[in-house]
């Protein structure tokens, strides 16, 4: 099946699974081990999560956040709910939806799959 352009669906996909090396609508969480002294290899923090999705809703409409495994999306889950507090507090009338989808990640040259959860601010009226 092709679009107008002569793209094909399964082509369209493949293009929203591949994310560009300097998005800067995309943080990555890391699940990270908490007792590592190196700081590259610990978990991310959600309240710093949720001060880094508030900082890109400011600039873009929406932000992605790219996780694989459990732990790290429990850490993405803790960071939008306390994000979606303070935009509650900000900003009187709208709230922030998230919406999730799977995209396929390299890690360690294999691929994983991984789920992107996206975030966007919307009218509580549309919300309902």
């Amino acid at each position: 099946m092709t679009d107008m352009d002569g793209a094909t669906a399964a082509g369209a996909i493949e293009k929203e699974t591949v994310r560009p090396a300097k998005d800067p609508q995309a943080i990555r969480v890391r699940a990270g081990d908490p007792k590592s002294t190196d700081p590259d290899k610990k978990p991310t923090n959600p309240e710093g999560l949720a001060r880094s999705i508030l900082r890109v809703l400011e600039k873009h409409e929406y932000v992605q956040v790219y996780s694989v495994g459990p732990h790290a999306l429990n850490i993405t889950m803790a960071g939008y709910r306390c994000a979606k507090e303070r935009f509650a507090k900000v900003l009187d009338g709208w709230v922030l939806i998230c919406t999730q989808s799977e995209y396929v990640a390299d890690i360690g040259g294999k691929p994983t799959l991984g789920v992107c959860t996206r975030m966007y601010p919307v009218p509580i009226k549309y919300a309902l």
